[in-house]
């Protein structure tokens, strides 16, 4: 077959930029070496605009004339021209097309053509405006977490939705990523033997949690002393800083840190290559996943698991999901104390790295990943556009739930979305009087009736993305 990728982030030839380019060059290597022709689509950079070849039977077309990621519509009009003309060319013998989050708008150029759309963000703009057009014939999901959010997102307007949805989530080569000798690394990056060696290994986006384990690391040094003054953080340079929008964050990290005084914990390194990943993650003694960016996967907390490093999770969006607490350790976004508890545990008593591994092989296998890839893609079909509906009228037999993005927690009621706790009266009003979570949802008339609350007030839960309605016209 030939399959056509459509990404409007840029691929290179021997480096990634992000989890979605790295899981999605996995399946591209293994559908060519299963003989199919594969081509990507990708954004023209300054540095990468000449077509390559990535492996056998895999070519990337880096010519598209549009802005990077997450706005590559966001140009003018005449690349957008150039973008289609040069789309439908390469289209013209497509047996299927999939377009990775869901960023090529211009649906005619191929109503003909079984289409995979893949949701691996539901943040940015071009991935919600584009994405929430779904009505084709396969949406690829990455986790649980996704479709959840899809589900709840998507179901009210357009119902069966879920018929045409598949979850795949990332895998991992653990032949690859193991631990293995760090020593050639921490020569190579100045690391001293007698330090306590923390990772950071984020791209720039102060989302990811940069600030807040700073503010780990200063608690820690007021607990322990000499002690904490063995701490290194290791924190990577992004790349290609020019294409990241919050690229200054380099430039406020370190006056932070020396508020903090702890300016002289930081080493800055550079971005690494794919090999290097083994030996970095088993460098580190902890891996920080402290952000509160709404992920749908996140690579970083299963590539440090792999290689026997524990990480810190927020229960935050997918990471609240992907792996059990009796696996890693978790904390409520913005809870400092439990990560420096957690910090202190995982130094003193690190966990086996082998469970860690075993959970990783079973439901997380990379040769399970590609090989659905392929099934998915093989086996799409054109078919007829889903229906959509106007919104049920309320009914009492409605049933109320917490939204796949929300999150009921020790320290309050958390909207991924809205990047912190929510203070809501109404909610709040509702939470006291019910045992409203992820796991119980409640009927209309019981929320109405437990809490006073009226429809109206209800609806404004809804409407605020506090709360998801489920038509009783769905599971009746």
């Amino acid at each position: 077959m030939e399959i056509v990728f459509f990404s409007g982030i840029p691929f290179f030839p021997k480096h990634t930029t992000g989890g979605a380019q790295q899981s999605l060059g996995k399946v591209v290597r293994y559908l060519g070496q299963l003989g199919h022709r594969v081509r990507i689509l990708s954004s023209a950079r300054a540095n990468c605009h000449e077509p390559f070849t990535l492996a056998e039977g895999v070519e990337v077309l880096p010519i598209l004339p549009v802005q990077h990621f997450p706005e590559i519509c966001n140009t003018t009009p005449y690349n957008l021209t150039h973008l289609i003309l040069d789309t439908q060319e390469i289209l013209a013998t497509a047996d299927v097309l999939y377009i990775l989050d869901a960023v090529l708008p211009f649906h005619f150029l191929y109503e003909k053509i079984p289409t995979v759309i893949s949701f691996r963000n539901f943040i940015y703009s071009d991935t919600l405006g584009n994405g929430l057009n779904f009505r084709r014939d396969h949406l690829l999901l990455n986790s649980n977490y996704m479709r959840d959010c899809a589900v709840d997102t998507m179901s009210i307007f357009c119902p069966q939705i879920t018929e045409r949805m598949t979850v795949i989530p990332n895998g991992f080569d653990l032949d690859l990523l193991q631990p293995v000798d760090p020593q050639p690394l921490a020569r190579r990056f100045g690391i001293p033997d007698d330090v306590i060696p923390l990772l950071y290994p984020h791209r720039p986006d102060p989302r990811k949690g940069i600030y807040n384990v700073l503010d780990v690391l200063a608690l820690y040094r007021q607990r322990h002393g000499k002690q904490g003054d063995r701490l290194r953080l290791l924190i990577p340079k992004w790349h290609d800083g020019a294409s990241e929008n919050d690229s200054d964050t380099y430039d406020l990290i370190l006056p932070y840190a020396q508020e903090r005084g702890i300016d002289d914990l930081l080493i800055f390194h550079p971005w690494l290559e794919s090999k290097d990943l083994p030996a970095y993650f088993s460098l580190g003694r902890v891996t920080f996943c402290l952000g509160t960016f709404p992920e749908t996967f996140g690579n970083v907390h299963m590539e440090s698991l792999a290689c026997g490093t524990p990480p810190i999770l927020t229960r935050v969006a997918a990471y609240r999901s992907s792996l059990p607490e009796s696996i890693v350790a978790k904390v409520d976004p913005g809870d400092a104390d439990a990560a420096v508890d957690a910090l202190e545990r995982l130094l003193q008593d690190p966990p086996d790295p082998d469970i860690g591994r075993q959970y990783i092989r079973e439901h997380y296998n990379q040769q399970q990943m590609v090989e659905d890839h392929d099934t998915v893609l093989t086996q799409t079909r054109c078919l007829k556009p889903l229906p959509e509906r106007a919104a049920p009228p309320w009914h009492a037999a409605d049933r109320l739930a917490v939204p796949a993005w929300c999150y009921r927690g020790t320290q309050g009621y958390y909207n991924d979305y809205l990047d912190g706790y929510v203070q809501n009266e109404v909610l709040q009003q509702l939470l006291q009087c019910s045992n409203l979570d992820s796991q119980h949802s409640l009927t209309v008339e019981q929320a109405e009736s437990a809490s006073g609350l009226s429809r109206q007030q209800l609806d404004s839960l809804v409407r605020a993305g506090l709360l998801v309605r489920r038509s009783r016209a769905d599971f009746v």
